[in-house]
């Protein structure tokens, strides 16, 4: 799959009220202790744990294994609108 983002492309990203956004298909943006803050798609929502599952959509991504379950805490925000660059 070819990524929605490419170097150089913004996103609109909604920080404030965003967790009834959160289900699968949606960027999400979130903070990650070693790769710092990203952007990914939300692959699965286990509400039992709240976590995300999620992935690039890049083949150059990160993969979901190396990111691990993305704690609801370390969500920033859900991401609107991409701008091309």
């Amino acid at each position: 799959m070819s990524p929605m983002l490419k170097d150089g492309d913004y996103t609109i990203v909604l920080t404030r009220g965003f967790r009834r956004l959160l289900k699968p298909g949606r960027l999400v943006a979130f903070r990650h202790d070693r790769y710092g803050p990203l952007i990914k798609r939300i692959v699965r929502c286990d509400a039992d744990s709240a976590t995300l599952t999620v992935a690039g959509d890049s083949t150059l991504s990160a993969t979901s294994e190396a990111i691990g379950p993305v704690p609801l805490a370390d969500v920033t925000g859900v991401g609107l609108l991409p701008i091309r660059a």
